[in-house]
């Protein structure tokens, strides 16, 4: 009996500002890409260029800048963790709320019409509810939350001998 193969998904990563989360989620693109999914990467403007050599897919992985919009108290130049003291993660996390507007222009880009998961997701997270980090849409209108992808993202990416058992297991 052949094996049937679920469609092709379009993934939007939206991690935490800082190069410990942005790297991972990065790394597991490049697998998801491999497996024949495309993904939006969604990032602040600034860290596409020091990101862009660790995509090893561009033409299937696609950076969407975001603004970074002023928050008090937060250099103006700050984009992500490692350009503040640890003091002032709490401001870069506000000014990460604060892109939810583009980060929703960003996923209706790709899915022309409105979700209804993405936009509760969309919701509680402006609710402060818990904070978006991943939205995988399939074509049924599933997600897989963040928890979830955020241990993918670990558990897929370890040291290397761990690579070839991943690319061996669509």
């Amino acid at each position: 009996m052949a094996m049937v193969r679920s469609p092709k998904l379009h993934i939007a990563m939206y991690p935490w500002f800082a190069f410990g989360h942005m790297i991972p989620y990065l790394h597991l693109s490049n697998e998801l890409v491999e497996r024949g999914h495309s993904i939006t990467f969604i990032l602040p403007k600034k860290v596409q260029s020091q990101l862009q050599h660790l995509n090893l897919h561009p033409t299937l992985i696609s950076f969407h800048p975001l603004t970074i919009l002023h928050v008090d108290g937060l250099p103006p130049s700050a984009e992500t963790a490692s350009d503040v003291p640890i003091s002032l993660h709490h401001l870069l996390a506000a000014a990460m709320d604060r892109t939810t507007d583009q980060v929703e222009a960003a996923l209706l880009q790709f899915v022309p019409q409105p979700l209804p998961t993405a936009l509760r997701l969309n919701k509680l997270a402006k609710a402060g509810q818990f904070q978006l980090g991943l939205l995988l849409v399939t074509p049924d209108n599933h997600n897989i939350q963040t928890t979830e992808i955020s241990l993918a993202s670990h558990l897929s990416y370890p040291p290397d001998k761990h690579l070839s058992t991943l690319r061996d297991n669509p």
